[in-house]
């Protein structure tokens, strides 16, 4: 995605890794661009400490409300995985239009959800587009706040007009990461057409099983 709109990811001047765990995407990134372009943000303290300590980044503790973030630095590309496949409604269209006032004029934003596709057969779909489960794989985060998401490309496309205006770019790359959750790339200028964007990913791989030796 950075060749494709940047010409390359060392023309980005600076990058945004949002929830980023304890860096599952930035000890990689780290490697490709220098760490004093890489900004690490998460809700927890002591992750953003680690990245800082181990890769070099700087770092930003997030905050529960979307309206509380600081806004003092903008961004060429912002990464948000696997963070509105969390969200519920109230707070997803929040948190959009947080990230998109976080851009640079030749920024894009790009994050992943969780396609109305894969809710669970015992569920039924709702016609507003997203359905919001009070449960995730966090033991310690409020479920209200952050639990399990699934929407369609039709609200995902409601929430960015109404938070761009209808003056943005939008894109969707179906089971693009990980090849389970979609990947949308929102631009607020292109300079090359989506069409141009040629997304490869590498084969997804499972753990089967494993046993202990006596050694």
């Amino acid at each position: 995605i950075a060749d494709w709109h940047f010409q390359g990811l060392q023309n980005v001047g600076s990058f945004l890794d949002f929830a980023s765990g304890y860096g599952r995407s930035t000890r990689f990134l780290s490697r490709e661009l220098p760490p004093a372009r890489i900004w690490a943000c998460d809700i927890y303290p002591k992750a953003v400490a680690f990245q800082k300590r181990h890769y070099g980044v700087s770092g930003i503790v997030s905050v529960p409300d979307p309206r509380d973030f600081p806004t003092d630095r903008k961004f060429d590309f912002i990464f948000a995985s696997s963070f509105f496949t969390h969200m519920p409604e109230t707070t997803f269209g929040q948190w959009m239009e947080a990230l998109y006032g976080l851009l640079t004029d030749r920024g894009i934003l790009v994050f992943s959800t969780h396609d109305a596709s894969l809710i669970p057969a015992s569920v039924t779909a709702p016609p507003e587009g997203i359905l919001f489960l009070a449960s995730s794989e966090s033991r310690t985060l409020d479920t209200h706040q952050y639990g399990s998401t699934f929407v369609d490309d039709r609200f995902v496309a409601r929430v960015v007009d109404c938070v761009t205006a209808g003056k943005a770019h939008l894109d969707r790359i179906p089971r693009g990461l990980d090849c389970c959750q979609d990947i949308y790339i929102l631009a607020k200028d292109l300079n090359r057409d989506f069409r141009e964007l040629n997304f490869l990913h590498d084969p997804r791989g499972c753990f089967d099983s494993g046993e202990l030796s006596p050694d």
